[in-house]
């Protein structure tokens, strides 16, 4: 199957439509975000409206290692840098969660701000959406841990 950044864009439009209903269904326990990241920063904003707890990467780096040390509870949901979630995911696979949806997302400069990147985290058969939204050209990475 050839994706081509067309049909990457139209897939991404029809996720990023999905009802309240579909992101709550996610029932994520807890999300991990970086609050320096604006595009996180929504994202943090759409996990805290569908019930999860959250935890900011840039709020104490040493409080985040120890949470993540001392367990964390399942489904997890994130939305991180490339660096955050290979370290992430090292010690998550350490407790024996495993990755189910890992999404590299391509924010592009465009108009207004992203809203909803939640909604593909229910789609585990996709692996890349190039999104407009962002300020700047930036990469992230949303993932999903169970």
């Amino acid at each position: 199957m050839n994706i081509t950044k067309r049909t990457a864009l139209i897939g991404t439009g029809a996720l990023l439509l999905a009802s309240p209903a579909r992101i709550i269904a996610l029932d994520a326990e807890q999300a991990i975000y970086d609050s320096r990241v604006p595009e996180s920063a929504a994202f943090a904003t759409d996990a805290r409206a569908a019930g999860a707890r959250l935890i900011d990467i840039a709020d104490e780096e040493r409080r985040l290692w120890r949470t993540v040390r001392n367990g964390l509870r399942p489904p997890l949901i994130g939305l991180t840098t490339w660096p955050d979630w290979i370290n992430l995911r090292s010690a998550l696979e350490d407790q024996r969660l495993r990755v189910r949806c890992e999404m590299r997302l391509d924010y592009l400069p465009g108009e207004g701000p992203l809203r909803c990147p939640l909604a593909l985290l229910g789609s585990a058969s996709a692996t890349r959406a190039v999104l407009p939204g962002a300020a700047r050209s930036i990469t992230l990475f949303a993932w999903r841990m169970a």
